[in-house]
């Protein structure tokens, strides 16, 4: 990213006059204008990364099944977190939500898989798992300080 800045900066300038066995005469000019222009190309880096989540599931009486594939094509090692949130009907006709924390981790540049069953409420109909709040964070660099 190319981001320019500009800069005015009023100053009373002075000008010189005389012979160098003379004593210098110097006039004032008030209000005189400088302008500059700096552009600067800035990167900015984070740990932060783009992970996608795929996600399916199928109901298994009173819990839902859960199968989730990981994906992060900007870093091997990172780890982060997301919620499930499953939307059910209970007997009574109400939808209600349900929401359910997990955390990641990989070590290499492979696709995290993970399946579990989550308990929801007896005698309902999940009727949509979906992922929100995805976090990833790549792992930083090992520190080679202590390397000699």
């Amino acid at each position: 990213m190319i981001r320019t800045i500009a800069f005015v900066s009023l100053f009373a300038a002075t000008a010189a006059f005389g012979d160098e066995d003379e004593e210098e005469e110097s006039i004032e000019v008030p209000g005189a204008e400088i302008r500059f222009t700096i552009e600067a190309e800035h990167e900015y880096v984070t740990d932060a990364c783009e992970a996608r989540l795929d996600v399916s599931y199928y109901q298994k009486d009173s819990s839902v099944h859960v199968e989730t594939e990981l994906h992060n094509d900007q870093c091997g090692a990172s780890s982060g977190s997301y919620a499930l949130e499953v939307r059910y009907r209970g007997d009574d006709g109400e939808v209600r939500t349900v929401e359910f924390e997990e955390l990641w981790q990989r070590s290499d540049a492979e696709p995290v898989t993970l399946e579990k069953d989550y308990y929801v409420a007896e005698n309902v109909d999940v009727t949509r798992v979906r992922s929100r709040r995805l976090r990833c964070e790549c792992a930083s660099a090992p520190d080679d300080a202590g390397a000699e």
